[in-house]
């Protein structure tokens, strides 16, 4: 419930099974700092909507809402602007439509949340049509870089491609491919292909697999800044976090 702690501080408190899944509000430019701001906000959650914290009415005053069906909200994001005043919101989540897709089995991996993926690199087998591992580059918010394990394993006679998405604002907004057996031991599953779709392109695909089950991630208004899954000889399965705009 929310409850007042000073005049101005409003605070809200979730029950142990409760989880927010979104935000809304309103905002409108501000002549005193000169730019935008957010007027009012509420807070989504599993149960219940908390607020408005915060009343406006007037002119050209804009709404916006975001709200994550089936998932939970793990983190915010924004930017303060001046007079130390919130000029935007958004939120990292863990939305139930992000996977992982893929097969069973292998041991389960999560690379985190980063503030954008900045180089990805795939290892196919051509000989089995399967990708065989897949590692990622991600940048920090201090722009500080960070490479991930090898999720999966690597051989001699691999193919690997690379994908930079360091330059030209380009970011990853998500991803499909297939599963299933291997070519030429059906007893062995996998990704036999994957796509990385961005902003810009669909880069892909990588491996050969033609036959299996086909996934995709839906399309939202955000970016992809982290990976997890499940790997043992090769990639079992794939999933994103996604940070909504």
């Amino acid at each position: 419930m929310a409850s007042l702690l000073r005049s101005l501080v409003m605070k809200v408190d979730l029950n142990s099974s409760e989880y927010i899944t979104g935000v809304c509000g309103k905002y409108s430019w501000n002549s005193y700092v000169n730019q935008d701001t957010i007027r009012s906000l509420c807070f989504y959650t599993n149960e219940k909507q908390y607020g408005p914290f915060g009343r406006y009415e007037g002119n050209r005053v804009e709404s916006f809402s975001s709200r994550i069906e089936g998932g939970v909200v793990v983190g915010f994001h924004g930017c303060i602007g001046g007079g130390k005043q919130l000029a935007s919101i958004g939120f990292y989540a863990k939305p139930g439509d992000v996977g992982p897709w893929g097969i069973a089995g292998g041991l389960s991996w999560d690379d985190g949340v980063f503030s954008e993926v900045t180089q990805v690199f795939v290892n196919t087998d051509q000989s089995h049509n399967v990708i065989h591992g897949i590692k990622f580059e991600y940048a920090e918010t201090n722009g500080k870089r960070v490479l991930s394990k090898l999720h999966g394993s690597s051989t001699n006679s691999d193919v690997v491609k690379k994908i930079d998405l360091s330059k030209n604002g380009e970011f990853v907004v998500g991803i499909a491919g297939l599963y299933g057996p291997l070519k030429g031991n059906e007893s062995l599953e996998g990704i036999r292909s994957l796509w990385i779709n961005t902003n810009k392109e669909k880069h892909g695909p990588f491996g050969n697999g033609t036959r299996g089950t086909h996934f995709a991630s839906n399309a939202s208004k955000g970016k992809v800044v982290g990976f997890q899954g499940r790997s043992g000889s090769y990639l079992n399965a794939i999933g994103l976090h996604t940070e909504y705009f």
